[in-house]
């Protein structure tokens, strides 16, 4: 037990220091509070004991802690002018973005609704959810390569899109209906792919990642739109709630509905410390994190987890679980640190421009993901968005020239 309470205290006595001295609420804190709020569950949890953790480790914790500071580093203290944020509005290529990252939204939201709508009739997500963990692949998110291709642009420009949704509140009386535009096709199309899978994390992410970009953007908000901001997600939070209560409900029946988000936030640190860090022997050597890649030039993406050493079921891992699978201990600090160089070196050209902001954010939003867990293949999508960065930076560089 003391290990897992001294765990919570190694991130608690980052956070509170940090928040007396910045006196406000940043990026930093909101992605360290998850990770301690994280810690604090997962302390409960094992003191529940609803599940048995009894390969428990000091030193698995401080690795961990050690990796996820290393990771977070380079959001203290980040802040952005957005004022002096340069974006060529007119630039065809931005203005193409744009409506790309709309329009494919609310395609993608024109195919998902009826879907959701069904599910919320039918209140079969724990069959849903099965499945998922049965057979992935049985799990249909496309129904045509039309809509394939549109939730796919959508996905890719996620990290260009939401930067531009509070770019544009920012700019509210000259932008209004692009703003709507864009928040819609931004949220109402995560929720709605939140459902496909029956996942209550996603939806908690979509929720800290609006809240970032909130505190990231307040200052350059206007208090009228702040407010009505506030109304809106007082509004939003009904519909949030019963689509978390219900797939709760659903998952789990109405008796362990509530200890079921009880251990579903408080395991994942316990499930790598125990289940990873403890036992592994051997590493997948890249095959987890660049599945798609491998799988795409002829090779063999398969992993057996459990031959690696790893003993835990479908659970979470956190982000440095997933990297662990592949690299091991010594090849997983490495790229954190490299990481972490490259934001630092990102954030310290100021201003900062619309490029940098899309990776940073990025960076931002990957590893809030990886409170929990990110998941096989995410090479692919830190690809695509490098692509999207060369994009913008190139309408940037012309800028500059002329």
């Amino acid at each position: 037990m003391e290990y897992t309470i001294i765990n919570f205290i190694l991130y608690l006595v980052v956070l509170l220091p940090y928040l007396k001295k910045k006196k406000s609420i940043d990026v930093y804190v909101i992605l360290l509070s998850a990770y301690t709020l994280t810690a604090l569950i997962c302390s409960f949890y094992y003191i529940s004991g609803q599940k048995d953790y009894t390969e428990l480790s000091l030193i698995g914790f401080v690795y961990l802690f050690v990796c996820i500071i290393i990771l977070l580093f380079p959001f203290r203290n980040f802040s952005v002018q957005v004022d002096k944020i340069k974006v060529n509005e007119n630039n065809t290529i931005i203005k193409s973005l744009v409506y790309i990252y709309a329009v494919t939204g609310l395609i993608s939201i024109y195919y998902t609704l009826p879907e959701t709508l069904d599910l919320f009739r039918s209140g079969e997500w724990n069959i849903l959810r099965q499945t998922l963990y049965d057979d992935e692949e049985s799990v249909v998110l496309y129904h045509s390569q039309f809509e394939r291709i549109a939730k796919n642009l959508h996905s890719y420009l996620n990290p260009f899109g939401v930067v531009m949704c509070f770019y544009f509140l920012s700019r509210w009386k000259s932008h209004k209906f692009l703003t709507i535009l864009m928040f819609v096709s931004w949220l109402l199309n995560a929720f709605l792919g939140a459902t496909l899978v029956a996942s209550r994390g996603l939806i908690v992410t979509l929720l800290l990642q609006f809240v970032m970009l909130f505190f990231l953007f307040k200052d350059s908000i206007s208090r009228g739109i702040k407010k009505a901001l506030s109304v809106i997600m007082i509004i939003l939070s009904v519909p949030v709630a019963f689509y978390m209560t219900v797939v709760s409900v659903s998952r789990f029946g109405e008796d362990d509905a509530g200890s079921s988000v009880f251990a579903y936030l408080g395991h994942s640190m316990l499930n790598f410390n125990q289940n990873i860090i403890s036992s592994m022997h051997d590493y997948a050597g890249g095959k987890y994190f660049f599945n798609y890649f491998i799988s795409l030039f002829g090779g063999n993406p398969s992993i057996n987890l459990q031959s690696l050493g790893y003993k835990g079921g479908t659970g979470f891992y956190t982000i440095v679980g997933d990297f662990y699978f592949d690299f091991g201990p010594i090849g997983t600090l490495t790229i954190f640190v490299l990481f972490s160089i490259l934001l630092c070196v990102l954030m310290k050209r100021k201003p900062i421009r619309l490029s940098n902001l899309i990776l940073i954010m990025y960076f931002a939003f990957y590893y809030m993901r990886g409170v929990f867990v990110l998941g096989m293949g995410t090479a692919l999508g830190m690809f695509m968005c490098l692509v999207v960065y060369l994009i913008v930076r190139t309408t940037e560089s012309t800028s500059i020239k002329r």
